[in-house]
C-alpha cells in the first residue's frame, strides 16, 4: 500500500551478469551501481524477452502519449518506463546477448522497487510487487499540491483552525504526501499530528537511499529517517509549527476493524479524559512500527483530513472495498469535519463512497486526470458535489457496484445498490 517518496540512476548499472547452464539460460544476476544485487528466475527472464519483443514488434504510435489511468480513472499496472542519468558503464555485459543488455537497463537494485524518471524530469519510485509508479505522471510534489494541499484547502483551515489538526495517511508509501503538506504549511503555529499508514517502511527506507534526486526530503531527512529506522513517532518542530508523526505497520482493512471495538472519546468528552488519551498515544506508538501490534484506537484521533493514497484496485483491491469505506467513515467523528481526496475518478469508487456514508464531489485536475474525487462527511467541504446527471450515468455504467470483498472486478449496479444511491441525502 502506498504511492508516493536519489542516487544511482534506475539504468546505471554494472555489467557482470552471470548465467549459468547451455544451452538452457537457468538464471540471471548482477550488481548495480549503487551497489544492489538483482537476480532473475527463468520464468522472469522469459517474460522480459518477450514483452521487449513486443515492443519492438508493436511500437507505440509516435507523439501519443500512454496514460497510466484505466478510461474511469482507476491507476492501472503499467511498467514504467526507466530513463538513464548519465552514461552506461561498459563491462562484461557488453558483449553478452541482447537479453542481457535489456537486464542491465531495466533494474536498479535487489531491493521491490526502482528509482524512475518521468517525462516531465521528476523522479518517482515504482513498486516491482503491484507494477505501478508512486504519482506516475506529474512526479510526487506535483500531484501532492494540487491533489491534497490545493484542494483539502489546507493552509486556509489551519488559519482558521484552534488545537490540534489531525491528518490520517492512508499509504505512507515514500512519504512525498506527508512532506508536501508539512511544507506547505511550516509557517503555520497549529499543532500537527500526521497518522500514516502502510503495510511495509521500505518504499520509505528505499527512498530515503534515493533522497537526493527525489527532492521532497530536504529538510525532513532526519525525521523521516527515524521513522524508516521503526521508531514509531517523532516529533519535531516544523519552522513555527509543532509536529507530531506517527506510523502504524499493519494491514489497514483489520485495522479499522480493531479500531471499531474501541470507541475513541469524541467531542463533548471531559478535557481530563481527552488530555489523558493523549497523553498515552505517544507511548503506543513507539511500538506501532512493529507490524501488527495492536494499537488501541484513542493512539489515534479522529481526523480532519484524510489523504487516500493507496495502490489501484487491480493490484490492491482489499483497499477499496465496500466494507473498509465503510468503517473508515464511522471512525470519523461526526462534530469535526473531515475531507479526503483521492486520485481516482471511477464510477465504482465513487459509489462506494456514497454507500459508506460519504458525501462526494468532483476533485481537481492533476496532471493528465481531468478530474478526481474529493468525499467528506460534510457538503461544507465539497466544492462540486456530485449530481443527479452524475447518478444517471451511474446507473448506466457497467463499472458501478462496488467491491465487496478483495476480489477486483466490474460490474452494473445491483438493483438494491441504486435504491440506496438514490435514498443518499446527497440527492435528496
Amino acid at each position: 500500500m502506498g504511492n508516493g517518496a536519489g542516487g544511482a540512476a534506475a539504468s546505471d548499472t554494472v555489467g557482470a551478469t552471470a548465467w549459468a547452464g547451455s544451452p538452457i539460460v537457468f538464471g540471471a544476476a548482477g550488481v548495480s551501481a549503487d551497489g544492489g544485487c538483482f537476480a532473475f528466475s527463468l520464468l522472469e527472464l522469459i517474460s522480459l524477452v518477450s514483452s521487449e519483443t513486443r515492443k519492438i514488434h508493436n511500437p507505440p504510435a509516435q507523439g501519443n502519449s500512454v496514460s497510466r489511468y484505466g478510461e474511469e480513472g482507476l491507476r492501472k499496472p503499467a511498467t514504467a518506463p526507466i530513463q538513464r542519468i548519465g552514461p552506461r558503464r561498459r563491462g562484461v555485459a557488453a558483449g553478452l546477448p541482447k537479453v542481457a543488455g535489456l537486464l542491465a537497463s531495466r533494474v536498479v537494485t535487489g531491493s521491490g522497487y526502482r528509482l524512475v524518471r518521468l517525462k516531465n524530469g521528476a523522479h518517482s519510485v515504482h513498486s516491482l510487487a503491484h507494477g505501478e509508479t508512486f504519482h506516475p505522471v506529474i512526479g510526487p510534489v506535483a500531484e501532492a499540491e494540487a491533489l491534497y494541499v490545493r484542494q483539502l484547502r489546507l493552509v486556509e483551515r489551519l488559519q482558521q483552525h484552534t488545537g490540534e489538526f489531525v491528518i490520517w495517511d492512508v499509504g505512507l508509501g515514500a512519504a512525498a504526501n506527508v512532506l508536501t503538506l508539512l511544507r506547505a504549511t511550516r509557517d503555520r503555529t497549529c499543532p500537527f499530528r500526521v497518522v500514516s499508514f502502510d503495510r511495509t517502511l521500505e518504499p520509505l527506507q528505499f527512498a530515503l537511499e534515493h533522497a537526493e534526486a527525489l527532492g521532497y526530503f530536504q529538510g525532513y531527512q532526519e525525521p523521516a529517517s527515524q521513522l524508516a529506522r521503526g521508531t514509531g513517532q517523532v516529533e519535531f518542530a516544523n519552522g513555527r509549527q509543532p509536529v507530531f508523526w506517527a506510523v502504524q505497520v499493519d494491514d489497514f482493512p483489520s485495522l479499522l476493524a480493531r479500531f471499531l471495538h474501541e470507541p475513541y472519546p469524541r467531542s463533548g468528552v471531559s478535557a481530563e479524559r481527552r488530555h489523558s488519551s493523549q497523553a498515552q498515544s505517544a507511548a503506543l506508538c513507539r511500538d506501532a512500527a512493529t507490524p501488527g501490534f495492536r494499537v488501541p484506537r484513542s493512539a489515534f484521533p479522529s481526523p480532519h483530513a484524510i489523504l487516500f493514497d493507496a495502490f489501484s484496485p487491480a493490484t490492491n483491491p482489499e483497499m477499496w472495498t465496500l466494507p473498509l469505506f465503510t468503517n473508515l467513515y464511522r471512525c470519523l467523528d461526526p462534530t469535526r469535519p473531515c475531507a479526503m481526496p483521492t486520485y481516482s475518478r471511477s464510477t465504482l469508487l465513487r459509489v462506494t463512497l456514497l454507500l459508506a456514508g460519504f458525501y462526494v464531489g468532483t476533485g481537481h485536475p492533476t496532471g493528465e486526470k481531468e478530474e478526481t474525487t474529493i468525499a467528506a462527511n460534510t457538503l461544507e467541504l465539497i466544492d462540486e458535489p456530485l449530481d443527479h446527471q452524475w447518478l444517471a450515468r451511474a446507473r448506466r455504467s457497467n463499472s458501478a457496484e462496488p467491491l465487496h470483498t478483495a476480489a477486483y472486478r466490474q460490474d452494473r449496479l445491483r438493483p438494491e445498490t441504486w435504491e440506496k444511491l438514490q435514498a443518499h441525502t446527497q440527492f435528496r
